[in-house]
């Protein structure tokens, strides 16, 4: 499997882990399963560790993939800290296309960095 989700014990934040190359069609079930199987009634406040992620979206699959969270409304609040590693591409058109929607979106080379963010 190219990626896992799961809840982290005792706190609201979920955690998805990607590992290998990761399409846009795995990308589009990850959303997709989070809305089904994650959504409460606050806002998502995501981990994504994609520091074994081996492959980048093209500019034109990032696009389509910033447009189809940005139509979903169960992340219009989202809170997302990315963790990578310092010598990966970062997919950057998804990232400003969160930022100019409004959510709040953050990159981390460390893990509790990024879960202190999470929880502030």
């Amino acid at each position: 499997m190219t990626y896992k989700i799961e809840a982290i014990e005792n706190s609201d934040i979920i955690r998805i882990t990607y590992k290998g190359d990761v399409s846009l069609d795995d990308r589009i079930s990850v959303i997709h399963q989070l809305c089904i199987d994650y959504k409460r009634n606050t806002q998502f406040k995501l981990l994504i560790d994609a520091r074994l992620l081996t492959s980048a979206i093209t500019p034109t699959e990032q696009s389509v993939f910033g447009t189809y969270i940005a139509s979903r409304e169960e992340f219009l609040q989202a809170k997302v800290a990315v963790i990578i590693d310092t010598a990966q591409v970062i997919n950057n058109i998804i990232l400003e296309k969160s930022l100019l929607l409004g959510h709040q979106i953050r990159v981390f080379n460390r893990k509790n960095e990024a879960i202190a963010w999470l929880e502030n």
